[in-house]
């Protein structure tokens, strides 16, 4: 039996819930890292399907239409269920003579909607005879040696900031203090008293302050007030270790900001916050780290 339009509207309202709910258990620490580690292979994806790909398989790690695996050598094994996500479906308005309606300046009119799809993660799908190897865009980025990794990180990460009008130093800081980040003087400031690793980290934490930050209020920040110094910092954290996890630097000690202190349970606020990191994450990591074939 064909689906009806009302049918295809409660299948996004579905879907739609099941977001809301996968947002509020960014509030577990083990989830909100799950979300981290998961950035880098989904750049393709709005932060919204990557969330609902995650709440549906935790250990997926890179996805694509049936139709796609199968223009790439592959094929879903049978008896796989796809992972729902929502895509955006650009179509003409008609009128009742099924003629285009057009707007007064004669422009043809059209409407985008959401519809639910499927798509399969790499671990359901098999090659086919003769499949070539899969495209560099679903593997991930691995560092040559931890000795040039931390240096290499470092560096590109400076050329990517500068390149947009901020100075990057390096000076002798407080025993407590790794960098800060200075807005009204766009300039980030690293302590080089500390190891290569923990520069470059670092560096992608300033970094993460530069591009989310600029309009905090920073009297607001220093007192903490409503939680913002924490949020702020979490962010950027969380943004540190996205990007070093991808470049392969050892970020198993690094410690995952403690999410549920300044959530209090709002989904909106996990949602724009975690919004916010994968955004900037995927910024700083398409110009370090180039996606091929990004569409």
């Amino acid at each position: 039996m064909a689906r009806t339009k009302s049918d295809r509207s409660q299948n996004v309202i579905d879907t739609l819930e099941v977001f809301n709910q996968a947002v509020k258990e960014l509030q577990s620490t083990d989830n909100w890292r799950s979300m981290l580690n998961s950035v880098f292979n989904f750049r393709r994806y709005s932060f919204q399907n990557m969330v609902l790909i995650l709440s549906q398989n935790r250990y997926a790690t890179n996805c694509a239409g049936f139709k796609t695996w199968r223009e790439m050598g592959y094929t879903v094994r049978k008896g796989e269920k796809g992972l729902r996500i929502l895509a955006p479906r650009t179509v003409i308005v008609k009128g009742d003579d099924g003629k285009p309606v057009t707007d007064e300046n004669g422009e043809v009119k059209r409407v985008t909607y959401f519809r639910q799809v499927s798509v399969f993660d790499v671990s359901q799908v098999e090659p086919l005879e003769g499949a070539k190897p899969l495209p560099e865009g679903f593997k991930v980025h691995q560092a040559e040696t931890p000795e040039t990794a931390d240096k290499g990180l470092y560096e590109a990460l400076e050329a990517f900031i500068t390149a947009q009008g901020w100075k990057v130093v390096q000076e002798p800081l407080g025993a407590n203090l790794g960098g800060y980040t200075d807005h009204e003087a766009r300039k980030i400031s690293i302590n080089s008293l500390r190891t290569s690793n923990l520069r470059a980290s670092t560096l992608a934490h300033e970094i993460g302050h530069a591009l989310m930050h600029e309009d905090l209020d920073m009297e607001a920040y220093h007192s903490n007030s409503e939680g913002c110094r924490s949020l702020a910092e979490t962010e950027a954290e969380s943004v540190a270790y996205v990007v070093t996890s991808a470049w392969g630097l050892d970020v198993s000690k690094k410690n995952i900001p403690y999410v549920a202190g300044w959530s209090a349970q709002d989904v909106s606020v996990l949602a724009k916050a975690a919004g916010n990191v994968v955004n900037t994450a995927r910024t700083i990591l398409d110009a370090v780290i180039p996606l091929e074939g990004k569409e």
